[in-house]
């Protein structure tokens, strides 16, 4: 009976990595589409000076790691929760798989953030800009800590599905107490 069991076990738990896999795929390239759409980028400004890079400019390049981190945190914890709640069959497995499906969508967002973007300007662009031109940086994070923001969010989605949701096939300890028969022993 136990060797039925195990090729059984096996196929759902390479069923669950499939989705897990499809779903961490699709939702990190809609995380880069996401990020390169909703991303200011910084810019080079030409001056009679040369090239520079005021304040705001600055700003622009901090806020990209804040749209990172924005999409993927929302990202990483709607994946946790959904995931968890459509395959709870062998919840440690599922926790791994939600783990390393995120930190699979964060670097495919990174990656493909960063070929949507523009390229690295060259220093023969920079060197024919006429004064006042401006030209964009690269789409990319200047804290590569961010990476990780997904697959943690993504965890803590899937640990509070776990937590939040008591198997109804359990009663609560709790209940079990209150419903034994508990009388007072007869010593003597």
């Amino acid at each position: 009976m136990r060797q039925h069991l195990q090729p059984l076990v096996l196929r759902r738990l390479i069923q669950d990595a499939g989705v897990v896999l499809g779903w961490f795929v699709v939702i990190g390239l809609v995380g880069a589409l996401l990020w390169w759409q909703l991303t200011p980028l910084a810019e080079y400004s030409r001056s009679a000076a040369g090239v520079s890079f005021d304040e705001e400019q600055l700003g622009r390049e901090v806020a990209a790691d804040g749209w990172y981190f924005v999409i993927a945190a929302i990202g990483g914890l709607v994946s946790g929760v959904t995931l968890l709640l459509l395959r709870r069959r062998d919840t440690v497995a599922m926790v791994v798989l939600v783990a390393a499906g995120g930190l699979l969508a964060g670097w495919l967002m990174m990656r493909v953030g960063f070929w949507l973007g523009p390229a690295k300007p060259t220093d023969d662009v920079i060197a024919d800009m006429a004064i006042g031109d401006k030209v964009p940086l690269q789409l990319e994070s200047q804290a590569r800590g961010v990476l990780f923001v997904w697959p943690i969010a993504a965890l803590l989605g899937a640990v509070g599905v776990i937590w939040g949701l008591d198997d109804p096939g359990e009663p609560d300890a709790s209940e079990h107490l209150s419903n034994q028969d508990v009388r007072p022993s007869r010593s003597g």
